[in-house]
């Protein structure tokens, strides 16, 4: 059920994305997302095997939840911002997302 949900996350952002940026800005606005992530899993991969290896994996997860927290304590100004631009809700992508990937197309090709 975990993997479920991961993979609803990117699947939202992707169904958010391709809702609320206007065509002509979309696959320029898609390849930076797909490369924001790939440079983060990168990076954050690396920067948790230094601490790691310099201090204990107990410390690195200190650092690594103390960055999450304040990335997510600017999360909502960023929702209330995109929310007065478009009309379709953060909470309505993410189930036009889910849609998506029970569509049974989906469901076929991957079973």
């Amino acid at each position: 059920m975990t993997v479920f949900f991961a993979a609803s996350v990117p699947a939202a952002l992707f169904a958010y994305t391709a809702k609320t940026i206007p065509n002509k800005q979309l696959p320029k606005k898609i390849g930076l997302i797909i490369s924001a992530s790939i440079v983060g899993m990168i990076f954050s991969r690396s920067f948790i095997a230094i601490l790691t290896d310099n201090s204990s994996w107990q410390f690195a997860f200190m650092i690594y939840a103390t960055l999450i927290f304040y990335t997510c304590l600017f999360i909502p100004y960023s929702i209330k911002n995109a929310a007065n631009n478009h009309k379709l809700s953060i909470i309505q992508a993410y189930l036009n997302a889910t849609q998506l990937l029970l569509h049974k197309t989906i469901i076929v090709f991957y079973w």
